[in-house]
């Protein structure tokens, strides 16, 4: 006499058990690249395009420990303020973690005033040269020469004079790896 192993699943049952598990990873797997996706969103960028084309925008500089003169323009000429707007969002994500070089507190806050309200980006000169809009994730102009071009031609000053460092060891108005090197406060 011969005895056939009983088996707990039916060749049938265990179709359906092999294809459910499929099935949860395939969703597990939409999950992850849905969260991946929003991981790398920034949402100011999305609010910023929500309150249309820029009309003006209000620059401030803080010197920080460099001997600079403080400044507060506000710049209407509607192209540069619509590229100098797009500049800035369109900055690559600061790769984290990052090593930056030393800071020295030297900032610009640009206010863009458009028809569905306004938004700051705050840039830092020195370390990483971190762009932050609002509450967003921290940007980088440290690869965007545009960028500190369109800001340098909205202050009436060179790209050099946008992003200066401090002199150790220097004269002041020296050329430093693409800084103009100023004098501590």
């Amino acid at each position: 006499m011969l005895i056939q192993p009983s088996f707990v699943f039916s060749r049938r049952r265990m179709t359906r058990v092999v294809g459910a598990i499929g099935v949860a990873a395939v969703i597990v797997a939409s999950a992850a690249a849905a969260a991946v996706v929003l991981a790398f969103q920034n949402p100011a960028r999305a609010g910023v395009a929500a309150l249309g084309t820029p009309e003006k925008v209000q620059i401030v500089r803080f010197p920080g420990s460099l001997a600079l003169p403080p400044i507060n323009k506000t710049v209407s000429a509607s192209q540069l303020v619509a590229r100098l707007a797009a500049d800035v969002a369109g900055l690559p994500f600061q790769p984290v973690p990052w090593h930056c070089p030393n800071d020295f507190g030297t900032s610009y806050r640009l206010t863009f005033v458009a028809p569905g309200g306004s938004w700051t980006a705050v840039y830092g000169v020195q370390g990483c040269e971190s762009v932050q809009i609002g509450s967003g994730r921290l940007q980088t102009a440290a690869n965007s020469p545009r960028f500190w071009s369109d800001l340098g031609s909205a202050l009436g000053l060179t790209a050099l004079e946008v992003r200066p460092t401090l002199c150790t060891g220097t004269a002041p108005g020296t050329v430093i790896e693409g800084r103009l090197c100023r004098a501590p406060s």
